[in-house]
């Protein structure tokens, strides 16, 4: 009777015979815990889709992301020989300042990379045969370091493009006028004070356009899609536009199905607004609109929370911020500046003590 032949063990590579070896431990102590096997030398890494994700949860996560998540675990896999001694949480750390030294970045940066590091592990299925994720969190190490970048950023004196008072929207606007669709973008921009990613992926099933004044169109818009959606859900905000950017609104309805993008392509009409903000002052940018109007409202005495519920704002520190702290007082900070004055003088003089000294 035949007996079966062992399959031929195919050589290893030199690495991943010194992680075996009890003198070079690697990555998480020999790379075990008590769920699997961890160490991300020993990874494989997909290039696409794997058949044992499913479409939903692949498309959970933006293009962007995965391949950020992706560009940061196939690091971890790349962990040079001086790292290997190290726990997982610990070399993923190092890599990063090692990166940052390099490529000199700033805090801000730093802050993202953790932060891209630690989603990537807490996904490791979508883009490994890794089958369990890895919270980093779990480390001492990686949360005090990350706790302190997270201090830095917050000691940094921000260096942001400058904000546009509304008569550089209106040049800009002008600059545009031969382009109707990137004027509207613009303008819509300004008048919800969004971001570019969220005016970009509005649909026609997200305007809802009331009736008209003798001067403004009041539009509700709900927020579907962009950075806040992602860990809020879907939003509304109202504003007015003119009648003029009103119509146009109407017009591009028209002109979409429900499944269409309102702007088509949105790229083409942020490019555009943006080469006309550039016209107007080089330094602008199109964060530069939002931050604005953001300003122009705080000017006009709009209250903290009209503004965080046109922003979408949820923390008012981050509002703060937009208003570069201090430089910017809001409605309600006035106010509050005022009452502090009383520090200046007494108010009510101490009384004083017939008795004292006396039987």
């Amino acid at each position: 009777m035949p007996t079966a032949v062992p399959a031929r063990e195919e050589p290893q590579a030199p690495d991943r015979e010194r992680l075996k070896n009890k003198e070079s431990p690697g990555l998480n102590g020999r790379g075990s815990r008590p769920r699997g096997y961890v160490c991300s030398r020993h990874w494989h890494v997909y290039s696409q889709k794997p058949a044992k994700v499913s479409q939903a949860a692949w498309e959970k996560l933006s293009p962007h992301t995965r391949k950020q998540h992706r560009l940061a675990i196939e690091d971890l896999v790349n962990t040079p020989h001086d790292l290997l001694a190290l726990d997982l949480a610990a070399a993923a750390t190092r890599l990063i300042h090692r990166a940052a030294k390099m490529r000199k970045w700033k805090a801000s940066t730093i802050v993202s990379k953790f932060a891209t590091t630690h989603g990537a592990l807490m996904h490791p299925p979508l883009y490994t045969d890794q089958p369990h994720p890895i919270s980093l969190k779990e480390s001492p190490e990686w949360t005090s370091a990350y706790g302190r970048w997270h201090q830095i950023i917050s000691s940094e004196v921000p260096n942001p493009p400058p904000h546009v008072v509304k008569t550089q929207i209106d040049d800009a606007a002008r600059h545009l006028q031969d382009d109707p669709e990137a004027r509207l973008f613009l303008q819509m921009m300004w008048s919800f004070a969004a971001r570019p990613g969220v005016i970009g992926g509005l649909r026609p099933t997200d305007v809802t356009l009331q009736t008209p004044t003798a001067v403004s169109y009041p539009v509700g818009l709900t927020h579907r899609r962009g950075k806040a959606t992602h860990f809020r859900g879907p939003y509304p905000v109202a504003s007015h536009l003119s009648r003029q950017d009103g119509s146009c609104v109407a017009h591009q309805m028209a002109q979409r199905t429900s499944e269409q993008s309102l702007f088509r392509p949105p790229a083409a009409a942020k490019k555009k607004a943006r080469a006309a903000l550039k016209r107007v002052n080089p330094a602008l940018e199109l964060a530069s609109i939002r931050k604005g109007a953001v300003h122009h409202l705080a000017r006009a005495g709009a209250p903290e929370a009209e503004i965080m519920r046109l922003t979408g704002h949820t923390s008012l520190t981050t509002l703060r911020r937009y208003l570069n702290y201090s430089q910017q007082p809001t409605r309600e900070a006035i106010p509050a500046q005022d009452s502090a004055s009383t520090l200046l003088h007494d108010p009510t003089p101490l009384a004083t003590n017939d008795q004292c000294g006396t039987r």
